[in-house]
């Protein structure tokens, strides 16, 4: 790495500092073995190139250094490896080679991403312990439930002792209220001895509002006319980008270099501005495939609200040419407003009734009417309808036709029985003549089989413009679907959860067709039991900071449902107040002391939690037995027919001449199956999931005759059935 330092040969270390407008920069230098000695302040060298470099034979690891740039401003090395005391403190010289790994390391090679089950965390509030040990004490947990890679939130060093980790400052150095970087090393060996891979969350469209110094060295760093929504944007294809955009790459090498991380996920890279070709991200997706990626397996993915399906093509063996998937926000967004009935900010663009509007009832009440303001732009509003008339609408996007296959199981010629009530007239994903009541179903189907809901279509939440490419060649295994994630709860005012806003059975529906669908999900922490804490927005900043940031927050919540008033948005937690961050903390009393009931006023909480856990816990011991096999062999996106408000039917075919199918009414009424849908034999079942019954799966139902799985002209409300079928050859 041309960055930070380096341990030489022989013991010393070589500090290198990139300060192009820097005439002169001086080391300030003070041994670990002379505790309270003053700071020693040696000349650098400069070269023509903006580099300033110095090699200290007497240095060694666990030092403390300042750079003082031309005999003024003294700061911390922008590639320090390590902050003990914090963003404005001294950097400490650590040596990457001198953690023991052990033999086991050696023969990891990582998972294959069709096994991936994603479980995001934040270090801090996943437990009480808040460290990376902490985490490890949970690994049982984890493997019980399923889960095959930990996600964690960005540790970059950021101001403070509380943050969600978007401020980051210091982008190499894993923050110290973590603990010690040997601790997060130890913390992904333990991992990989387990069989989890472990993810990253890394963030290079901005950096955090306070630590950060390049601008009084490097201000090439930034574009002088290009901003994002939290500071100046990074200049990447400026006259002297070569070495900002190596900053980037080489931050992504040394997550998965040093720290053996199995992957990364790239926060809000649609605020990535790039006119290179090739593109910053194209260029570090290939340097990773280059390094560590021929010797091991690593997953990029992306946050990318452009919707660009070129990131994940892949290559005629099925392996991504640059990045393995994007965040599916697109499905998120169309669930829960289908769930909720919340049309606020992105979930407007999902929205089926031309006559929702904020305030109006809604089939599913949430628990209260917050709204939100988005780091990334996702508010919600709760409180507008989920209609079930039949109206029309003129105004809803110009959506293509994508009809079924020649081998699906639909019979257009069959007609209802007599004398037997028929569901909406089903249409195929997405049909110009669909009626405007089902479009948030089609959305949702149309994510679900082709990846994206929005390709190229104009988005009301984004001013009318074109959002989005075609997606239907990308195979399933290119996105991440959730229901929840740290983004859609944190965002909240009050940072609720989807089981605060939603009926139980409208959850429990929404798991079974989540977790069983052969997109990688990704579950919140907290979201496998029902977690009663929120999941508030924190962070620690100085006084004036706090303030800006409490009462710009505020601001934006002006603009929700629900906080048009000032006393309304004088009851948002304060960011900066530790008891937000203290409240967000998982509550793991339901786990270590299952005999105690976890909020006294409620004796069934305990019960809740341990049942929505042995809900997830089976749905995804099926998926590992039934559906990961099958992910590989889908090689492109499904098909689907909608037949009413939440009500569909999908299909994926594999190469070797299966299909996986799933039919849902995630609706609270019951409906006639259209007899244009032909349910598959009963042996094919693999779940037959319905509201106040236990989920009956493949090892129950095979070559039983005590239950009739499913009923041919009847869904349920709330119910999922999923089945896998041979099909015929094609010749």
């Amino acid at each position: 790495m041309p960055f930070g330092t380096e341990i030489t040969a022989n013991g010393g270390v070589n500090f290198r500092l990139w300060a192009p407008t820097a005439q002169h920069v001086e080391l300030l230098w003070t041994a670990a073995t002379v505790p309270g000695q003053a700071a020693q302040s040696l000349r650098m060298h400069r070269s023509e190139a903006g580099w300033h470099h110095l090699e200290l034979t007497e240095a060694r690891a666990g030092d403390r250094y300042h750079y003082r740039i031309d005999a003024g401003l003294a700061v911390p090395d922008p590639v320090s490896r390590f902050q003990p005391d914090d963003v404005h403190g001294p950097s400490q010289i650590i040596d990457p080679l001198a953690f023991d790994w052990g033999a086991a390391e050696s023969a990891w090679r990582g998972r294959p991403w069709h096994e991936a089950v994603i479980y995001e965390l934040h270090v801090g509030t996943f437990s009480a312990g808040g460290d990376y040990a902490s985490i490890e004490s949970r690994f049982d947990h984890l493997l019980e439930l399923g889960v095959t890679a930990i996600e964690l939130m960005p540790l970059a060093d950021f101001p403070g002792q509380r943050n969600w980790g978007y401020d980051g400052a210091l982008l190499y150095a894993p923050d110290a209220c973590y603990r010690q970087p040997e601790d997060l090393k130890r913390l992904i060996r333990a991992a990989h001895q387990h069989g989890l891979m472990v993810l990253l969350d890394v963030v290079y469209n901005h950096f955090g509002p306070e630590g950060n110094y390049l601008h009084c060295y490097a201000p090439a760093f930034f574009h002088p006319d290009r901003h994002t929504p939290w500071g100046a944007a990074i200049d990447l294809d400026g006259p002297q980008a070569h070495w900002v955009r190596e900053f980037f790459i080489q931050n992504a090498l040394y997550w998965l270099e040093e720290y053996r991380f199995d992957g990364l996920r790239l926060d809000a890279v649609d605020r990535i501005i790039d006119t290179s070709d090739p593109d910053l991200l194209d260029e570090l997706a290939q340097r990773v495939q280059a390094g560590p990626g021929r010797a091991r397996q690593i997953h990029l993915v992306l946050e990318n609200d452009h919707n660009d399906a070129r990131r994940y093509e892949r290559t005629t063996k099925g392996q991504p040419r640059h990045f393995t998937a994007q965040w599916n926000d697109d499905l998120h967004h169309a669930l829960h407003h289908l769930l909720t009935g919340e049309t606020d900010g992105p979930y407007q663009d999902f929205v089926s009734d031309a006559g929702s509007s904020p305030g109006s009832s809604s089939t599913l009440q949430p628990s209260c009417s917050h709204g939100s303001a988005s780091r990334s732009g996702s508010g919600s509003r709760s409180g507008s309808a989920s209609r079930s008339g039949s109206g029309s609408c003129s105004i809803r996007p110009p959506f293509s036709v994508s009809l079924l296959n020649s081998s699906s199981s639909v019979d257009p010629s069959s007609g209802p029985a007599p004398g037997q009530a028929t569901a909406t007239a089903p249409c195929s994903v997405l049909e110009s003549n669909a009626r405007f009541e089902d479009r948030t179903t089609q959305l949702i189907a149309r994510a679900l089989t082709q990846g994206f809901a929005y390709q190229g279509e104009p988005s009301a939440f984004r001013d009318g413009h074109r959002r989005g490419t075609p997606s239907r060649h990308l195979p399933p295994a290119a996105m991440v679907n959730f229901l929840q994630n740290h983004d859609q709860a944190g965002n909240r005012a009050f940072g609720e959860r989807l089981h605060q806003l939603i009926p139980t059975e409208a959850l429990d529906a929404a798991f079974a067709l989540m977790l069983l669908a052969p997109s990688p999900p990704l579950l919140f922490m907290g979201e496998e039991f029902d977690a009663e804490s929120p999941f508030l927005f924190f962070c620690d900043f100085g006084p004036d900071l706090a303030e800006a940031v409490r009462e710009g927050r505020r601001r934006e919540f002006a603009r929700s449902y629900g906080f048009t008033d000032p006393a309304s948005r004088a009851s948002i937690p304060d960011p900066n107040d530790p008891e937000t961050f203290t409240r967000s903390r998982l509550d793991w009393r339901w786990r270590d002391h299952p005999g105690q009931a976890v909020h006294p006023d409620t004796d069934s909480a305990a019960l809740s939690q341990q049942r929505r856990f042995s809900l997830c816990r089976r749905l995804l011991a099926l998926r590992r037995a039934q559906i990961a096999p099958l992910i590989p062999l889908i090689e492109q996106g499904g098909d689907a027919l909608v037949f009413g408000r939440g009500r569909l039917s999908v299909q994926w075919s594999t190469s070797d001449h299966h299909q996986l199918r799933l039919i849902a009414n995630l609706n609270g009424e019951p409906v006639e199956m259209p007899r244009e849908i032909k349910p598959p034999c009963r042996s094919s079942l693999i779940l037959d999931h319905r509201p106040g019954t236990e989920p009956t799966t493949a090892s129950e139902t095979s070559g039983s005759t005590a239950r009739v799985p499913i009923q041919k002209s009847h869904l349920a409300p709330w119910s999922v059935q999923w089945w896998i079928s041979a099909t015929a050859k094609n010749t």
